[in-house]
C-alpha cells in the first residue's frame, strides 16, 4: 500500500527547504545591492490608473 503520509511529509520538507533557500538568497542579494550604493533609489510619483472591473 502506498504511504501517502510519508510522501506528503517528504514533499512538504523539500518545499520548505526550497522556500528558505530562496528567501536567504533574496536577503543576501538585497544586502549586496544596498552595500554597493552604486544606484540611488528614486521614488516616482504619478497618477494611479485603475483597471476597469468586468461586470460593473
Amino acid at each position: 500500500m502506498t504511504d501517502y503520509r510519508q510522501m506528503y511529509f517528504a514533499l512538504f520538507n523539500a518545499l520548505t527547504t526550497a522556500i528558505e533557500q530562496l528567501q536567504q538568497a533574496q536577503c543576501e542579494s538585497g544586502k549586496a545591492y544596498m552595500e554597493t550604493g552604486a544606484t540611488p533609489l528614486v521614488v516616482l510619483l504619478g497618477e494611479i490608473i485603475k483597471e476597469p472591473q468586468a461586470g460593473i
